[in-house]
């Protein structure tokens, strides 16, 4: 609660800082006052709409309250905020909210636009690997592995010996065959 007295004041002297707004921010979520939380994120990216620091730190809020469209909108805005080796993390952040939206077929697009714009990055290919198995898509999912597997024919073949006993222990035989 000092904390935040502090913040207040602080905006009250200077309220064209954006952090301080911020930082308000933060510590209102942390109190559980997302409302005001929200407004204080708007008011610092109103003030400093190319600072990528209040985007995260709103991203954060919305992820508490569970806001997805919101937070959707937060990675669209930080992809085009961030150097081109950063991007990637905002498109994974993407296609993870878009399959939580039930919006599977723009996700999967997302996850592949990741492994286009990062082949060897392995979060990519893992992120890929999960979409398939939570939707049941064994098939592509093997697929997937043996296309994707650069560490030759013996690991893509574990991975896939792997998945068939994942899916045996769960009683899916026909995912399993």
């Amino acid at each position: 609660l000092v904390a935040l007295q502090a913040f207040d004041k602080a905006v009250e002297i200077d309220p064209s800082q954006g952090y301080l707004h911020s930082n308000r921010a933060n510590v209102l979520t942390e109190l559980g006052r997302y409302d005001e939380a929200v407004e204080a994120h708007l008011e610092a990216i109103t003030l400093e709409p190319h600072n990528p620091v209040f985007y995260l730190n709103f991203a954060a809020t919305l992820e508490e309250i569970g806001d997805l469209e919101n937070q959707l909108w937060v990675q669209e805005k930080l992809k085009a905020l961030l150097p081109e080796s950063q991007k990637i993390v905002c498109i994974l952040n993407i296609a993870r909210l878009l399959d939580k939206m039930g919006r599977s077929d723009e996700a999967l697009a997302e996850y592949k636009k990741a492994l286009v714009l990062s082949p060897g990055l392995a979060a990519a290919r893992d992120a890929i690997k999960a979409f398939y198995f939570d939707h049941e898509l064994y098939a592509h999912l093997i697929d997937f592995i043996v296309e994707a597997s650069t560490e030759g024919c013996e690991a893509c073949a574990y991975e896939c010996l792997a998945l068939g006993n994942i899916l045996l222990d769960a009683s899916n035989l026909e995912g399993a065959q």
